[in-house]
């Protein structure tokens, strides 16, 4: 502050010497002017005596200049920086930028990320939510078979007056995991005691009987349409128990360890899809429901995994022969004007829509303490 208020005081002063120095030095060139000028004109001019008197003015004038100090500083308030001002502003600005972006976010990320969206656009249930695994996989795996375990329970009401039930498990778009779904859910099923048959009929895009690890050139779904197979030759057995899941052809019960009870589960078997078909016809489709009916007749549940349901034709064929559709979200994945799209078909379809499962959803290992 005392070496503030002497730069104040130091620039006042110098600024009025300043000032007075200009006067001075105008006065002089004023002088030096007129004394150029007389003596360029003939002694007999009448306009000398001005000039001279002039000059007599200007010589007598001290030039004292015209800035004056009227009041020296004494004292300097600190006005920069301020730090309490600042950090307010600083806040409050930062505050404001982030509610923008997020607001924009929000505007621009279409995509669904929570169950009560995917409530509000399919006005339908979340069965279940399934956690994006964590790191350490290994301490997710029981919270994993729990989400399936949950779902199975939620769809066990949908067996029908007969004891049988027909689910399709579609998604809106590619990748959302509706045949990881599928699988899960026939597994989860026969665990509680249920005999479950788990079908591809995603033709264009098989992936079941890749998940299982069958054979490339296994009969299946295309091979029964086409009628060059018997629903014998297709059927493989699942073993539901231990690290890896274990198939036998024909619909063959793969042997239990000795050390499980076997009667404590029901059975598994799976229909898969067979050579690839990206060219399905909708005649094609048709000869499917004495198929469904078979497997129908034979099981508590048929588990059919569907290609997507907004992209292709194949869930609008079924919709007629199966008993409901589950849909399956992937948080982040699909957004809200497809999830409606869907929704509008579904509102047409003769099954109607059991629920959905949001699948991938963000979780942390947090969430996995309860499991140890």
């Amino acid at each position: 502050p005392r070496r503030a208020v002497g730069i104040a005081n130091a620039t006042a002063h110098a600024y009025g010497e300043w000032r007075s120095d200009l006067a001075r030095e105008t006065i002089r060139k004023s002088v030096d002017q007129l004394r150029a000028r007389l003596k360029a004109m003939a002694p007999n001019n009448p306009g000398r005596r001005d000039i001279e008197n002039l000059l007599t003015k200007l010589n007598g004038l001290s030039a004292p200049g015209d800035a004056t100090v009227v009041s020296p500083a004494s004292s300097a308030a600190k006005v920069s920086p301020a730090p309490l001002k600042d950090t307010l502003l600083g806040a409050s600005l930062g505050l404001v930028i982030a509610l923008v972006l997020v607001a924009l976010r929000e505007a621009l990320d279409t995509t669904v990320r929570s169950e009560s969206e995917v409530e509000a656009i399919l006005a339908a249930p979340v069965l279940a939510t399934v956690r994006r695994l964590p790191r350490r996989a290994a301490r997710a795996g029981a919270a994993f078979d729990d989400s399936f375990a949950a779902l199975a329970a939620n769809l066990a009401r949908l067996q029908r007056i007969d004891g049988h039930a027909v689910l399709a498990v579609t998604s809106s778009v590619s990748g959302e995991g509706k045949t990881t779904t599928a699988a899960n859910l026939a597994v989860a099923l026969a665990r509680r005691g249920s005999n479950v048959v788990l079908a591809d009929f995603d033709l264009r895009n098989p992936t079941a009987g890749r998940l299982f690890r069958l054979p490339a050139d296994a009969k299946g779904v295309t091979d029964l349409l086409g009628g060059t197979a018997s629903l014998r030759d297709a059927l493989w057995s699942v073993r539901i128990e231990g690290a890896l899941p274990e198939v036998r052809v024909n619909g063959q019960h793969a042997p239990a360890p000795e050390s499980e009870s076997w009667a404590d589960y029901g059975s598994l078997r799976l229909l898969p899809a067979g050579k690839t078909d990206r060219s399905v016809k909708g005649a094609a489709m048709k000869r499917v429901a004495p198929i469904l009916e078979q497997l129908r007749a034979h099981s508590d549940f048929v588990i059919i995994d569907t290609p997507p349901a907004i992209l292709t034709v194949e869930l609008a064929e079924l919709a007629g022969v199966v008993d409901q559709v589950l849909v399956v979200v992937r948080h982040g994945r699909v957004s809200q004007r497809s999830l409606r799209s869907l929704s509008r078909q579904a509102r047409i379809w003769p099954a109607g829509v059991a629920g959905a499962v949001l699948t991938d959803a963000p979780t942390s290992e947090k969430d996995y303490a309860y499991y140890g």
